[in-house]
């Protein structure tokens, strides 16, 4: 499983997102501007978003999709 989650989910990431995940893996939950702040960068919301609507392991906890969190499994993989 771990093997399928680097190569298809991870790894087919661009830079940007893949330093996105692996930053903010550590999080219970994460929202764009705490992603923004901890990468440095921007649209961290955008990419977060888009994470989800692709079924990328990333689930929104709140109604107005503003907080997310890691399905457990791939956040332990990038905590690896």
């Amino acid at each position: 499983m771990a093997e399928y989650l680097l190569a298809e989910v991870l790894e087919g990431q661009p830079d940007e997102v893949r330093g996105l995940l692996l930053r903010t893996s550590l999080l219970e939950r994460v929202s764009g501007p705490l992603a923004d702040t901890l990468t440095g960068g921007t649209g961290g919301e955008r990419v977060l978003l888009e994470l989800e609507a692709a079924n990328a392991f990333v689930i929104s906890v709140d109604a107005a999709r503003t907080w997310f969190r890691y399905h457990h499994m791939f956040a332990d993989l990038l905590q690896a």
